[in-house]
């Protein structure tokens, strides 16, 4: 019914509570329990008519030219009838408003079934500036200062097929596709098989491999051009439950950035270059001094949040897309007494294509979103993303990995 799953949708400090525009910027107030239990027909709605994943998708699409009047709790709860295959499909919607993915990962935790209070097995993540060394926090530092100071203010990739011209005015509708599963056990695989090499390395590389092929046979010129990924770094503190208190709940993320090899063919290559790469961010303060100037901007220079904002878009819609990897519970999970079979995940964000991987009960997902005028049918790109881990496996099983040297400035 709608008020056990409503209950479920509005964890606090945020799902019960509608946006208030204030001076400059916007507010979460809390509804009264009555105002919140009368709004239950608006924030809990049945869908009949999905049956196939090409239906959720088409939904998911619709979804994403509607926004949420503020009036109300910046969630929604969309719940099917049996589809096709004997499922029943759960859609939970929430403004990005309202917290990050990190957060939000937090709140979907709370919302499931637990035995005896036993916490839910998660992928160990590790975060935040970790230099090996002098020499390695130095450069990483040279690497602050430059993405964070000099970088930014260079020119985006050059257009193509999947760049978003203008951020500050996307398309108006959304397309999306949800790809084959891959096992994480042969995702571990990949990675036993590169020294030195994490589920993260082999995920960012299996995503410029699968970009790499739908430019090759959709755009070959990108092949020789600067082609980036953006990604959401946590630059809290707080892990686990305590990211749900007031304190450090909300949108606490900055970015990162990746320039995806596309020039190379060599699978090992390819992932040799993300490896140097991704040591070296990991090394690096960017993300949080990033963080820093944005907020002494804000604070300080006096200009107008809306001047902020299109200076914040103009500077992310740099890259050509955002990548994130999302980690779901390593072991079947619960809802309101029911397991939950399969977990995907979309992100609707002004830039041209977002892979969001997702990581549940050993198998590993993307979720595509494109803007549907740079590319209206992003099966294109789903199928390109289990061949591309295929040939990454392949080759890795092959040999010839070596221990993947530091990344250089």
């Amino acid at each position: 019914g709608q008020q056990p799953l409503g209950g479920r949708g509005a964890p606090p400090p945020r799902g019960g509570s509608r946006i208030e525009p204030t001076r400059g910027g916007f507010a979460f107030a809390r509804l009264g329990d009555r105002c919140l239990d009368a709004a239950m027909a608006h924030l809990v709605q049945e869908r009949p008519g999905i049956e196939t994943q090409a239906d959720i998708d088409s939904f998911v699409s619709g979804l994403a030219t509607q926004r949420l009047p503020l009036d109300l709790p910046q969630w929604r709860m969309y719940i099917t009838g049996t589809m096709a295959d004997g499922r029943t499909l759960l859609l939970f919607q929430v403004n990005h408003a309202v917290a990050d993915g990190d957060a939000l990962v937090e709140v979907l935790m709370s919302m499931l079934d637990t035995e005896d209070g036993a916490p839910i097995r998660m992928p160990r993540r590790r975060g935040g500036w970790r230099p090996a060394s002098v020499w390695q926090s130095m450069r990483g530092v040279l690497r602050a200062c430059w993405g964070a100071v000099v970088a930014d203010q260079l020119p985006g990739d050059p257009q193509n097929r999947l760049k978003l011209p203008d951020p500050r005015h996307p398309g108006l509708a959304k397309s999306f596709h949800t790809s084959a599963p891959i096992p994480l056990e042969e995702v571990q695989e990949v990675r036993n098989a590169i020294p030195g090499a994490t589920v993260n390395d082999v995920l960012m590389a299996v995503a410029a491999l699968a970009l790499r092929e739908y430019f090759l046979r959709h755009e070959p010129a990108t092949l020789r051009q600067k082609v980036r990924a953006g990604f959401p770094v946590n630059i809290r503190k707080a892990v686990g439950r305590d990211i749900l208190t007031p304190a450090h709940f909300g949108n606490r993320f900055s970015q990162a950035q990746l320039r995806l090899p596309l020039h190379l063919e060599d699978p090992l290559r390819v992932m040799a270059d993300v490896k140097r790469q991704a040591d070296l961010m990991k090394a690096s303060p960017e993300p949080g001094f990033r963080d820093f100037l944005l907020r002494l901007v804000i604070t300080k220079s006096g200009l107008s949040y809306a001047n902020i904002a299109h200076a914040v878009l103009s500077a992310y819609g740099k890259v050509t897309m955002l990548l994130s990897n999302v980690p779901g519970p390593l072991d079947p999970v619960r809802f309101m007494g029911q397991e939950l079979d399969d977990l995907s995940f979309y992100l609707v964000a002004p830039i041209g294509l977002y892979f969001g991987i997702v990581q549940y009960r050993g198998f590993i997902r993307a979720g595509i979103c494109v803007d549907a005028t740079c590319e209206p049918e992003p099966a294109r790109l789903g199928e390109c993303w289990a061949p591309a881990f295929q040939r990454l496996r392949e080759a890795s099983a092959r040999g010839s990995a070596q221990p993947i040297s530091p990344a250089r400035l």
